[in-house]
């Protein structure tokens, strides 16, 4: 799907975010063991009205597809996944974690798009909305990649083969 992000490859587990596993008793394997997917990844945020005006400006995702709840605002891909921003405190107290390490650097989110031209476009987009292009666009070893940091400093590629 042209100019839409979906999170394709999650790279690395970090304390800055939390994942929500949500398992239907009809998503089994054959062997009756329920299978695990990814349904919605929630970052913890600083400034949750700032993170949400750069994910509207990088995303462009459709309003009918961005909720804004009392504490948090969610982006909808489809019905299956969602991107949650919530408030950094409001994750330490949901957690558990009440020293909530604000490091966002171990954690690389991966989007695949379908051409050069949409890589550069998402770097253009996330470096317009005050997001921090890290890397460029550049030819690699799989393809072409480049590489932006969201206001809260969670690390994006954007890449496609």
């Amino acid at each position: 799907m042209r100019n839409r992000l979906a999170l394709n490859n999650l790279v690395r587990w970090s304390e800055t975010f939390v994942l929500k596993f949500i398992v239907k008793s009809d998503n089994k394997s054959d062997s009756g063991v329920p299978k695990v997917k990814i349904n919605i990844i929630t970052l913890a945020v600083h400034h949750l009205e700032k993170t949400a005006a750069f994910y509207r400006e990088v995303l462009q995702l459709p309003e009918d597809q961005v909720s804004k709840g009392e504490d948090h605002i969610a982006f909808f891909f489809d019905e299956n996944f969602s991107l949650v921003l919530y408030p950094r405190e409001e994750v330490a107290s949901t957690t558990g974690q009440l020293n909530l390490n604000p490091s966002s650097n171990e954690l690389i989110l991966s989007s695949f798009v379908e051409s050069r031209q949409d890589v550069d476009d998402i770097l253009r987009r996330a470096t317009l909305a005050n997001g921090n292009v890290i890397k460029q666009g550049i030819a690699n070893e799989w393809g072409y990649s480049g590489y932006f940091a969201d206001p809260d400093g969670h690390v994006w590629e954007i890449s496609t083969t």
